[in-house]
């Protein structure tokens, strides 16, 4: 059982996932476009959502429902629109009056009996996409993948609690599209403790943190200062 309150708990989701891919084609002809579907959502949250202690569902909101009839398919049926109001919850499992509500307006068409429940499953994937502050896009390029964002996440971590202010002030400061390949060095020369120690001997002999060099060099270097030393 977690300490953590709902909003924390969100933003724990949040540190794991930013992007979902649009995997769904809507509407025909010229006025075709790709979408992100309910369960291409469902998917992406569902882990996250259950280690963090957080379950969501939807209801009706005060405001009444309407069905209107909003044209024919070629063959003749009626195609009905169903717009209604939802309140989407983002509940504390281990307080459950420990809440957050998001009020979403959906609409749905269907020729059958399934626009309510289109409606609904809209109302929840727009809910978590707006809570989760996820971006979607058509393709994978230029994102943060899961293992990217694990490992960021890790030394975020780490650099909070070991690394020296200086070293902090140096990650912190670069541009967000030299995340992925500063991560990349780290893990290829290590990260840690005695990392931390190596930059704090050597610092005022280099004029950038052990990451910005190629493996060799570092290597290199590390004789250097120890044969100095000895």
């Amino acid at each position: 059982m977690s300490d953590k309150n709902i909003y924390q708990r969100i933003n724990d989701i949040k540190k794991t996932i930013n992007y979902v891919k649009k995997d769904a084609d809507v509407g025909f002809g010229s006025s075709k476009y790709k979408a992100v579907s309910h369960d291409q959502v469902t998917g992406l949250t569902r882990n996250p959502m259950v280690l963090h202690g957080v379950h969501c569902y939807a209801e009706r909101a005060e405001t009444p429902a309407n069905m209107v009839e909003a044209g024919k398919t070629q063959k003749g049926a009626i195609v009905w629109r169903y717009e209604a109001e939802f309140l989407v919850h983002f509940i504390n499992v281990d307080d459950p009056g420990d809440r957050f509500s998001q009020r979403v307006d959906a609409h749905a068409n269907d020729h059958g009996d399934k626009a309510p429940g289109k409606a609904l499953s809209y109302a929840i994937k727009m809910a978590k996409l707006k809570v989760f502050d996820l971006e979607t896009g058509e393709n994978d390029e230029a994102r943060y993948q899961d293992e990217d964002l694990v490992l960021h996440n890790k030394i975020e971590t780490q650099i909070d609690q070991a690394w020296p202010d200086d070293l902090k002030a140096w990650f912190k400061e670069k541009p967000r599209r030299q995340a992925k390949a500063i991560r990349t060095r780290l893990l290829s020369i290590g990260v840690g403790s005695t990392h931390c120690a190596r930059w704090q001997t050597q610092k005022t002999r280099t004029s950038a943190p052990p990451f910005s060099m190629s493996r060799a060099r570092w290597m290199k270097t590390q004789q250097r200062i120890g044969q100095s030393g000895s």
